[in-house]
């Protein structure tokens, strides 16, 4: 895929991006774990305000309502008015609203897959984390822990090409990393920032709508008008994510560690080094899907992960790095996270059993088949752009 050249603003903006990101990384290398930047309390204020913005329109449009309904003494036309601005105020409110998410996958118990989930317990205890109240099991290459439903739980997401393709120690590091973000003080676990940044994501979208393809003068006037004022929620956006950036890269070291104290220093860092090799993962799929090998297209990847060359690897890591984001990016690039790991080497604490390993495996079986067609369908919709 093809990536457009950067512009010399956004040149600029990496460099200084860069610089930061390498003086987290040095602290962190020299042992300085516990630094909190300045800019979190700047963000904590400005989601404060976002809320308290938030829940006033809320009150004023109820008020006003209520003054259409008959509850003030007001004449025809300031209910006229009135019943205008209650109807964006509330109409705002409600597209902004809190949503609960739910997000898609396998939920596991211990009637199912009991040595999953005494791992999970295992290390949560070790890692003094709280348990996720639901484990799930998905397709995806990629592992996560969030806040869904109302009331709010925890939940673990383990993705089923990581956990079937990596070693016995690796599980344990992918997991200590995950069940760490509850930890080590990660502020995009904050609930309260995620109504925020939810609240002004959904306010730019609607400031900030497609236009059509030949635009009347009165359809572009209104298209420029709202996108003009799209750019206040824009900036607040981009406001927090750069306040936050360093703060979250921070979390993402701080998991790092936690997570090599549970499994070990070389099997974290082996996990890292198969963190960002997605490409590979895709590749099976495809591979499987035209010129089948193996059972199945996880075999297939575990295949690719043993047998990739050094150089193979070198380069996806490249690739991927060089097309990384600002300070924003919540994942520091794989080689400051790999320095910070080995600058503090650690005996693994939880070692898992071959046994247990392997009935962790078994305990995959039933899933293997809607995994891979639902990895295949969702790699066929990025082929084609969907």
């Amino acid at each position: 895929m093809s990536h457009a050249a950067p512009s010399p603003l956004e040149r600029t903006l990496q460099h200084l991006a860069d610089r930061e990101a390498a003086r987290v990384r040095d602290e962190f290398v020299r042992g300085e774990f516990e630094h909190r930047s300045p800019r979190l309390w700047l963000a904590d204020l400005i989601v404060y305000a976002v809320l308290t913005l938030y829940l006033t329109s809320v009150l004023v449009g109820l008020l006003l309502a209520a003054g259409v309904l008959g509850a003030f003494d007001w004449n025809g036309m300031a209910r006229l008015w009135a019943a205008i601005a209650a109807t964006v105020l509330l109409g705002s409110a409600w597209m902004t609203r809190p949503r609960f998410n739910h997000p898609a996958g396998q939920v596991i118990t211990d009637a199912t897959h009991p040595e999953t989930l005494r791992v999970i317990r295992d290390v949560a205890k070790l890692l003094g984390a709280p348990l996720p109240q639901t484990v799930l099991l998905t397709a995806d290459y990629n592992a996560f822990v969030t806040r869904a439903g109302f009331p709010s739980r925890r939940v673990l997401g383990l993705g089923i090409p990581l956990l079937y393709a990596l070693s016995p120690q690796e599980r344990v590091a992918l997991i200590a990393h995950e069940l760490a973000h509850e930890v080590n003080g990660d502020p995009a676990r904050s609930q309260l920032l995620a109504r925020a940044l939810h609240a002004l994501t959904v306010t730019y979208a609607v400031l900030h709508p497609p236009t059509t393809a030949h635009p009347g003068p009165l359809e572009l006037l209104a298209a420029l008008l709202m996108r003009a004022l799209s750019l206040a929620p824009m900036g607040v956006l981009w406001a927090l994510y750069s306040l936050l950036g360093e703060d979250r890269q921070r979390a993402e070291f701080r998991a790092d560690l936690l997570a090599a104290r549970a499994s070990g220093t070389p099997e974290m860092l082996s996990l890292l080094n198969r963190l960002h090799v997605s490409e590979l993962f895709d590749y099976a799929l495809h591979k499987q899907k035209r010129a089948p090998e193996r059972e199945n297209a996880f075999e297939e990847f575990k295949h690719q992960l043993e047998h990739a060359s050094p150089a193979t690897l070198e380069g996806i890591r490249i690739r991927i790095e060089e097309h990384r984001l600002r300070l924003d990016d919540s994942h520091p690039p794989t080689t400051d996270r790999v320095r910070v790991v080995a600058a503090h080497p650690t005996a693994a604490q939880y070692l898992l059993p071959e046994d247990v390993a392997a009935r962790m495996v078994q305990e995959l079986q039933p899933h293997l088949k809607d995994a891979e067609r639902a990895a295949s369908i969702a790699y066929e919709e990025h082929l084609n752009g969907y």
